[in-house]
């Protein structure tokens, strides 16, 4: 056992052995400073405990709030895991060229739409983004949640004006930077390839720092030029596809070049709390100190109010808050499913079955999510009433006007909100002329004994849907409906760098 915060103990420990001395061993040392009265008014009432019982009893829960505090903890078996990713940094050419609409729209959205691709393969690489045209800026450094980064690139906006100039060597000096601390390093060029000039200083450079250099040409015409650069680098320079054949062999050259890779180790530790039972201890012992137990049925009340808490397992450490920030990260990236699996792993409070119930909501798994959102009840009337609306709405989308109808009244009578009220008279009102339109079916059929089935009713010939866009949406709805198609600027970092390429005062 080891204490999370030790300087509580050594701090605490010196006034309450002064304390002990006051209070146990002398008993007499308050009287010179209080009087009889005020000596009476402060001790504690004589129930069947003698006074040095009491001051002890005082002491000992003293003692157990300042070991709760302490934090005691029993180290469990850590996690650790091993990971071995090279590093690549993908280099997007934002020049004037490549807004050329030879390719349809252009040049610079194929080269976005590759490197959405290309993120998507199972890579296992750490990848970094960056952008360059006469200088360079770091998109994104080096990380391994590829699904974080492809979320970055299909929200951000590269309609920016950047320098015409194409210069490689902004981005090869931008790109050594990020990766020179790094065992295998590699460089994916996304770029029309530039002017067809000498490249020897490239050459020399990359030869240099031990870089090897792909290319992904996104323009009709040939570079031989650049192609001939990746080659001498050990890289390849391919030219593009409609298809995903050029990002798979791009993939596959750079994971079978990969050699070399970074090591990482990751170590998570995992405790378990054992300061609820000092608390609870010392809660215990105060209740005894101040109301003494005279009777048999007193003492089991207590009994039966204590020994639940202490023997109830609680555990808490550091995989709590990893799968609570995966679960967010995973929701952002619409990645549900995985978010689902990490929200399952925390302790299933009803605010867990509530994020579950909303994600299965997204995902469309609508019983799922009201079976999720029954579990979410709690005793807050706002709340309750928050869940009710989500499982009305949810009962819609599943047709079940009748359900929908239900809880929408038991979300009114908890709290009354305004888009309640509208939901609930466009749910009255659909099933109102649903219910119309079935008895009018069955008067024709001529079979008249089923309509007194409520089940029936709602399930026999039921081709009416409520209008969703009616409805007002729930506030997690409306949140990732704003966020669906948002776009933003992109905070670039210029990454300095001091050469140039030949064709860097060109522009074409």
């Amino acid at each position: 056992m080891t204490f999370l915060y030790p300087y509580v103990l050594i701090l605490s420990l010196l006034p309450l052995l002064f304390l002990w001395l006051k209070l146990v061993k002398k008993q007499d040392a308050f009287s010179k400073h209080f009087s009889i009265q005020m000596r009476q008014k402060l001790s504690l009432p004589s129930q069947g405990l003698s006074s040095r019982y009491k001051r002890l009893l005082f002491v000992l829960v003293l003692l157990l709030f300042i070991v709760a505090l302490a934090r005691p903890v029993q180290g469990l078996p850590t996690l650790d895991n091993e990971e071995n990713k090279p590093a690549l940094i993908i280099a997007v050419d934002v020049s004037k060229s490549m807004h050329t609409k030879d390719i349809y729209p252009t040049r610079l959205t194929l080269a976005v739409k590759k490197l959405t691709d290309f993120l998507a393969q199972p890579n296992h690489l750490q990848v970094g983004v960056i952008l360059y045209a006469k200088e360079a800026y770091m998109l994104y450094p080096l990380t391994q949640e590829n699904t974080l980064l492809s979320k970055l690139l299909h929200d951000v906006n590269l309609s920016q004006n950047f320098a015409p100039n194409t210069n490689l060597f902004a981005a090869l000096q931008a790109s050594e930077s990020l990766l020179h601390t790094h065992a295998s390093k590699q460089i994916l060029l996304l770029s029309d390839g530039g002017a067809e000039v000498l490249r020897d200083k490239e050459l020399n450079y990359l030869q240099s720092k031990h870089i090897s250099l792909s290319s992904l040409l996104l323009s009709p015409k040939r570079n031989t030029s650049m192609q001939r650069l990746c080659e001498k680098t050990g890289g390849v320079s391919l030219s593009y596809t409609w298809s995903s054949e050029d990002i798979t062999a791009l993939l596959g050259h750079i994971q079978n070049h990969a050699t070399k890779a970074e090591t990482f180790h990751y170590t998570l530790s995992h405790n378990k709390e054992l300061y609820p039972y000092p608390l609870w201890l010392a809660i215990f012992f105060l209740i005894l100190l101040f109301f003494p137990l005279k009777n048999t049925m007193l003492t089991l009340f207590f009994t039966i109010l204590f020994v639940p808490q202490v023997t109830t397992p609680l555990h808490a450490g550091l995989f709590d808050f990893w799968y609570l920030h995966q679960a967010k990260v995973d929701t952002q990236n619409r990645a549900y499913s995985q978010a689902i699996k990490s929200y399952k792993k925390l302790t299933p409070v009803p605010k867990v079955y509530y994020n579950i119930a909303t994600l299965h909501y997204l995902k469309k798994e609508y019983m799922l999510a009201i079976e999720n959102y029954k579990k979410a009840l709690s005793k807050e009337k706002l709340y309750n009433a928050k869940v009710y609306y989500n499982i009305a709405t949810a009962y819609v989308h599943l047709h079940k006007l009748s359900h929908a109808k239900e809880y929408y009244t038991k979300s009114l009578l908890l709290y009354p909100l305004s888009q309640t009220k509208e939901n609930l008279v466009q749910v009255a009102k659909a099933l109102k002329s649903e219910r119309k339109n079935l008895h009018k079916a069955f008067q024709q059929l001529h079979f008249k004994p089923i309509v007194q089935n409520t089940f029936a009713k709602e399930a026999t010939f039921s081709n009416y849907a409520v209008k969703l866009e009616k409805l007002i949406p729930s506030e997690e709805e409306q949140w990732f409906r704003r966020t669906e198609n948002q776009k933003f600027q992109p905070y670039l970092e210029r990454i300095p760098t001091t050469k140039r390429s030949l064709d860097a005062n060109l522009s074409f």
